[in-house]
């Protein structure tokens, strides 16, 4: 099952006002939540929040996730990171930079976009395997009604349901 980790949205006014950032993130069974940035008082976006959803069967739930994000501009960018017991768990940012999208910017081939998506995987296991090889314990993958998310994942996949925000319905 294909997977995209978060997508950002962009919200706007009529006036064309930036009025908030909503993160989507999803994992391999899933699992969606969505964050809602709606602080504008300054010129970064940010929001805190209680973390929902499983990413990393080392990382467990109970962490706060913090975003920060600027507006659309010439550069930009969308920073995460998790807390746990004070301390910062995980840390990531995403620099962009805009470009003019025209028809000699469009990629004419698309053969790199599989292979790039399989050596991605490819190091996100890797690193894992790293990690369990250095002993840190992996966390148990339950939802918040109590159903792993596992057996979730194949029940929705056999029409028994679907997972909203990581729980059943």
């Amino acid at each position: 099952m294909a997977s995209n980790p978060v997508s950002f949205f962009y919200c706007f006014d009529a006036a064309q006002r930036l009025q908030a950032v909503l993160a989507e993130v999803s994992n391999t069974f899933a699992g969606r939540t969505r964050y809602c940035s709606a602080d504008s008082r300054s010129r970064t976006f940010r929001s805190s929040a209680a973390k929902f959803v499983y990413v990393s069967p080392f990382m467990p739930t109970d962490p706060w996730v913090h975003f920060a994000f600027t507006p659309p501009a010439h550069r930009s960018w969308a920073h995460m990171e998790t807390v746990t017991a004070g301390r910062v768990s995980f840390d990531a940012t995403l620099s962009l930079e805009r470009k003019p999208w025209s028809a000699p910017e469009i990629p004419t081939d698309p053969s790199p976009i599989p292979a790039m998506t399989a050596k991605v995987v490819a190091g996100i296991h890797w690193q894992a395997l790293r990690l369990w090889w250095k002993g840190v314990p992996l966390v148990a993958r339950v939802t918040r009604n109590g159903v792993g998310e596992r057996t979730a994942w194949e029940a929705r996949r056999a029409g028994a349901g679907r997972i909203v925000d990581g729980a059943m319905t």
